[in-house]
């Protein structure tokens, strides 16, 4: 850049550089084990919702199996209703990120700062959406196999597949 005769001065801060490199590097390794606990979290709620529901409809299963019913079609209604309760979880998480991130673009663009320039949320809405509805269903997926498999096991109901 030197070279450029209309540049009269070149100032390059590499330590700057490598400091907000590694402040980055170390929000991104906490944000991941932030997300990774919250996941885990999801996971151990509904799982835990779906056992209290299969303990309540306990009887009902008892019929189902008495009756020659297998073990996956016993599952699949809990396997949506751990589905229903991802969406719902996926939908309120994204509706409070929408919330939370309009109300930061208002505080930080202001000024028209290109230091603290925030992406429009209308730019990265759908991403974002479907993401959150995605991990939802996977975590409510995740979480109904495993309650339904251990109430199966213990039951002793496994072997109706």
């Amino acid at each position: 850049i030197k070279q450029i005769s209309t540049v009269e001065d070149v100032a390059y801060n590499g330590d700057i550089a490598a400091t907000l490199s590694k402040i980055r590097q170390v929000i991104l390794a906490v944000g991941g084990w932030i997300i990774g606990m919250l996941l885990l979290v999801s996971l151990f709620i509904i799982a835990n919702t779906i056992k209290l529901t299969v303990y309540n409809r306990r009887l009902e299963i008892y019929i189902m199996k008495s009756v020659g019913a297998t073990s996956g079609f016993i599952r699949l209604p809990f396997v949506i209703e751990g589905i229903v309760l991802g969406l719902m979880s996926g939908l309120l998480s994204y509706g409070i990120l929408w919330f939370v991130y309009t109300r930061l673009t208002g505080m930080f663009n202001v000024g028209g700062s290109f230091m603290f320039r925030l992406i429009p949320f209308a730019d990265v809405w759908w991403i974002l959406l479907i993401g959150f509805l995605v991990a939802g269903v996977l975590t409510g997926v995740a979480g109904s196999a495993i309650s339904m498999s251990k109430y199966l096991k213990e039951e002793g109901g496994s072997s109706n597949e």
